[in-house]
């Protein structure tokens, strides 16, 4: 759906990432409750940061935490091709 040119400081250092977003069905016997838990931690970087991925109703992304963050109001409004974001903050 997208391919996301992301430019952010982590740790006092500035990073560029590149994100790949990709539509995908969910088969119904995914549990939508569920919690994942993991780490992220860059190896330029001491320590870690915990995450937490739930899924949302896209009705009340506004309300949620999301990065990058123009992710709030694109997934609402799915582009129609490939679309590249180029993302600042």
């Amino acid at each position: 759906m997208w391919i996301v040119e992301n430019f952010f400081t982590y740790g006092g250092k500035k990073v560029h990432e590149l994100l790949l977003c990709f539509e995908m069905a969910v088969p119904n016997s995914v549990d939508l409750q569920a919690e994942f838990r993991g780490t992220e931690g860059f190896r330029s970087t001491e320590g870690t940061t915990e995450l937490t991925f739930r899924w949302h109703p896209l009705d009340q992304l506004h309300t949620v935490r999301i990065e990058p963050a123009f992710l709030r109001e694109a997934l609402r409004n799915l582009p129609g091709s490939i679309a590249h974001v180029i993302q600042r903050g």
